[in-house]
């Protein structure tokens, strides 16, 4: 089966013009001292119905012995707007830090705040290095931890993304595979159909942002689904800096009736701009809710850029 799922993603990838230069490039690094991370999933928001925040808890480690200075944004989206939360902290040699997205933290040891969040968006951080060196570029990575319904909890690792050379920071992050390792071009994921008892959700963000000048990226986003039978189905959607949505609010190829089988392998390809994904894939065993989150294979690289201020 892996070597015709691998056919038939090649032969869709050919047939959707993607099969290009820039899936050579390599997907970014997820285990290695990293310079800039971005978190796709930060929620801290009340249930209308029963009253409860529902939570994240995230983590941010020094993985060097020095200390190191980080800049952050959380952005979410509110209505037809996008809003944008700025922060800087600093991280002592080999620690991490650690806070509830819902409640923030001030350290008087380090002279770091951290506001509260609210809403559900992304958060980006990038380290503002000591020196110009690569060392001092890359020194942290992060996870967190998605408190959800009855109690369970979603922890998935922040997107890394490793400095390359030697420079120093400019306002213009280039995620170009250059300067730093580029965006990933496509994420590939094993999802449940909607029906019945399951439903799956999908998170997307644009890897390019202006945060300096608060100008959000635009970008649609392109879905190759390729069912159990080998049978290739598409859909799109519109990205406005940031979207969390059901796959049967997205497309109905994504509902077990259209797929024609329970679970599919998605292809994710932001068309403008390159994104990056997550899934929460929510279903029932023995009449049990369960929900598990769902992180993508990424393949190939391409060009974003971040402007931090």
């Amino acid at each position: 089966m892996g070597r015709r799922w691998r056919s038939v993603v090649a032969g869709v990838l050919a047939g959707w013009g993607l099969a290009s230069a820039s899936i050579a490039q390599d997907a970014p690094p997820q285990r290695l001292n990293s310079a800039v991370l971005i978190y796709p999933l930060i929620r801290a928001d009340r249930d209308p119905v029963d009253g409860v925040t529902r939570d994240t808890h995230i983590d941010l480690l020094n993985l060097t012995s020095r200390t190191v200075q980080v800049s952050c944004f959380f952005v979410n989206a509110q209505g037809n707007f996008c809003n944008e939360i700025g922060f800087r902290l600093t991280l002592t040699p080999n620690q991490p830090v650690s806070w509830l997205a819902s409640q923030g933290f001030i350290s008087s040891f380090t002279h770091s705040a951290v506001p509260p969040f609210n809403g559900s968006g992304e958060l980006k951080c990038v380290v503002l290095p000591s020196d110009p060196s690569v060392d001092a570029h890359n020194t942290i990575q992060g996870r967190a931890i998605v408190f959800v319904d009855d109690g369970q909890t979603l922890g998935y690792g922040a997107v890394a993304f490793r400095r390359l050379v030697d420079g120093e920071l400019t306002s213009e992050v280039e995620l170009d595979g250059v300067t730093y390792t580029a965006c990933p071009d496509e994420q590939h994921f094993a999802f449940l159909a909607a029906q019945p008892g399951s439903e799956t959700e999908i998170i997307l963000a644009p890897c390019s942002e202006d945060l300096e000048n608060q100008v959000f990226t635009t970008t649609t986003v392109q879905f190759v689904i390729v069912n159990e039978f080998e049978e290739h189905l598409s859909a799109a959607i519109t990205v406005d800096c940031y979207l969390r949505r059901r796959l049967s609010q997205v497309s109905s190829v994504f509902k077990a009736t259209s797929l024609g089988s329970e679970t599919g392998h998605l292809i994710v390809r932001g068309v403008q701009h390159p994104v990056s994904a997550l899934l929460i894939d929510r279903f029932t065993v023995d009449a049990n809710a369960g929900a598990a989150l769902n992180e993508p294979a990424l393949v190939g690289g391409r060009a974003a850029t971040i402007r931090f201020p």
